[in-house]
């Protein structure tokens, strides 16, 4: 880039916008419609590679652009996806290309249209920076600070370099990040200040690169593994990046020791409440060591509440709000907000207070969908602390049912994710038909209520026992003729199968309703017999047929059968008898191992 100091142009028609980061590269692009000098000033020395930068911490860490991004700069920039994908980013569909999970089971495929891109925060600096420093109306100068606004309380007229020298200046965008100056300038303006809103919520990072080779990851392109508030609180990141490298990162809330070393990065990785990361790390080797870093809080300015505001200054991205980056926002809305900013000045047709006005109210209304999101999962967490939205319980109840039932209605999970990647307004999830079909679907797939609760703790006793022997027959017929609707288990809130194997004697159809607990994309099943010293029949149809098909809430899915043993049997083990205390009974009272078998749905054609 450009070390020398910039020229002093005529503060007619000039913008300087204060740091080269995402929002400021993106305010730049926007400016240059608008300005026939558009300085971009930027402390660092920014390199010429996709190498992480001082100025920007996280950088190291898990980024991707979501759709309303992408689009948002394919639109100011035509041909930034390609330009990405050359630079090795991998555009990823949302719905059939991501291996998702959550309370145990992983969202099916479902091909959206709605991509995002998986790259390194770097290299997609380093691609934007590249297209707008070809604008012949832009300068980026780096290696040089600013330290101070000119102007009056009324009204910014330029910036001071860190060496004395003054840029005169129609327009100042502050883009200088959470930890900007914008508060201490305009204070030294004599300018009103905005209040804030801080949120404590102890992020921590823990990331590291692999080597990536085709066939890493089967079926998918990426993975995120989410957990399950508010007991797990790590998320586990698998993105493919350039270079032909999986980066793979931790994220978790109020964590005190990031797991920094080799052991401890693997031992976490391996405790998430899915398998799919830690199974790609036995395939893959290690480039870099663990990397940390840590985010106290969401931390939100609220100019838009401000009585007066000067004339020629504006804040941008992070400068106004920076929320929980886990959730992938803060770069499109940072867009979004360069974006509202040019609607501002199209309107007014000058950088005057009345603009300045009507930008923070546009760029409010761009950040409200977004901060909700972030904050309300983040009060997920009891340690989570600061001003608590008034109703987050409610939507979080909410929420929860929502991802459950997008879980198993392929087209409500193409609306929730289009209203993740910020395609859809959070309106959509709104509508009557939704929410229907969020009340009707969204159980736990764990199995909730006072039953389920009762049947658990109860399970081990010889009443309940006998009282299960004695109805296996009608729960049989009623499991068959209703599809797997209706089944004892079933009805008191326990997640419940109707399994039909074919009879190893007779090679008839033989059915059975069984408890299940999700793995991923499996069906875990236990052969427990009620703790009887035999086998149950079922079990050995499997074993010698392992074809089958199970029908769960009335869906018919083939699947293929296989009996676990050695480590991925004690997994699945470990997976099962929180849901079923009982098993671990069943398996000392009846002398033998309980075969553990895992159904996974099988390709239809």
């Amino acid at each position: 880039m450009n070390n020398t100091a910039p020229q002093n142009t005529a503060a007619d028609r000039t913008a300087v916008v204060v740091g080269a980061s995402i929002a400021g590269l993106s305010a730049a692009r926007v400016l240059a419609g608008h300005y026939q000098s558009v300085i971009v000033v930027e402390r660092d020395e920014l390199p010429d590679s996709n190498a992480p930068r001082n100025g920007v911490p996280q950088s190291a860490h898990s980024h991707v652009l979501v759709a309303a991004g992408l689009r948002e700069f394919e639109r100011l920039l035509p041909g930034f996806q390609a330009d990405l994908v050359s630079a090795g980013g991998t555009a990823i569909d949302v719905g059939s290309e991501l291996h998702m999970s959550r309370y145990g089971r992983t969202w099916p495929k479902v091909p959206t249209g709605v991509e995002f891109m998986a790259v390194s925060r770097p290299m997609l600096e380093l691609v934007l920076r590249e297209r707008v420093a070809k604008l012949p109306e832009v300068q980026i100068c780096d290696g040089t600070g600013v330290t101070a606004l000119t102007g009056t309380a009324a009204a910014v007229t330029g910036v001071v370099l860190a060496t004395g020298e003054r840029i005169a200046a129609d327009l100042v965008v502050d883009c200088t990040g959470r930890a900007g100056r914008s508060d201490r300038w305009l204070t030294e303006l004599g300018a009103a200040v905005p209040g804030q809103i801080d949120i404590k919520i102890g992020l921590g990072y823990a990331t590291r690169l692999f080597r990536r080779s085709t066939g890493d990851l089967p079926g998918w392109k990426a993975v995120i593994a989410l957990p399950t508030p508010p007991d797990q609180y790590m998320v586990g990141v698998a993105f493919p990046i350039e270079d032909d490298r999986w980066l793979v990162g931790l994220v978790g809330w109020h964590i005190d020791d990031l797991p920094a070393d080799d052991a401890s990065f693997t031992a976490a990785v391996r405790a998430l409440p899915n398998p799919a990361i830690a199974q790609l790390l036995d395939r893959v080797e290690p480039v870099t060591g663990p990397v940390t870093a840590r985010l106290r809080s969401n931390h939100r300015r609220l100019f838009e509440k401000l009585g007066r505001v000067p004339a020629g200054y504006v804040a941008l991205g992070d400068a106004i709000c920076s929320f929980n980056p886990f959730y992938g926002h803060g770069m499109t809305v940072a867009v979004q907000e360069a974006v509202a900013l040019g609607t501002a000045l199209a309107q007014h047709g000058n950088a005057g207070a009345d603009m300045a006005r009507d930008y923070y109210q546009a760029a409010a209304a761009v950040i409200a969908g977004p901060w909700q999101i972030a904050v309300d999962g983040d009060f997920a967490y009891a340690e989570t602390s600061g001003p608590r939205p008034r109703g987050v319980g409610l939507r979080n109840s909410f929420a929860n049912r929502l991802m459950l039932a997008s879980q198993v209605l392929p087209g409500l999970k193409k609306t929730f994710f289009s209203v993740l990647q910020l395609v859809e307004p959070p309106e959509a999830l709104m509508k009557p038909a939704v929410v229907a079909q969020v009340l009707r679907h969204g159980r736990n797939p764990a199995g909730g209520g006072p039953m389920a609760s009762f049947m658990r703790r109860n399970a081990s006793r010889r009443w309940l026992k006998a009282a299960g022997l004695a109805s296996a027959p009608v729960d049989r017929y009623l499991g068959r003729v209703s599809h797997g609707r209706i089944t004892s288990t079933g009805m008191s809130g326990l997640p419940s199968l109707m399994l039909t194997s074919v009879g190893r004697h007779t090679g008839l159809p033989r059915c059975q309703p069984l408890l299940y607990t999700m793995d991923g994309d499996g069906y875990v099943i236990v052969a427990s017999n009620w703790g009887r010293p035999d086998h149950p029949g079922w079990s050995a149809n499997l074993i010698a047929t392992p074809s089958a098909f199970i029908e769960v809430r009335g869906h018919r899915i083939p699947v293929r059968a296989e009996l676990a043993q050695g480590r991925e049997r004690d997994r699945l083990w470990q997976l099962v008898t929180p849901g079923w205390p009982a098993y671990e009974t069943f398996a000392a009272t009846s002398g033998r191992t309980l075969r553990v078998f895992r159904l996974t749905p099988a390709p239809t054609h």
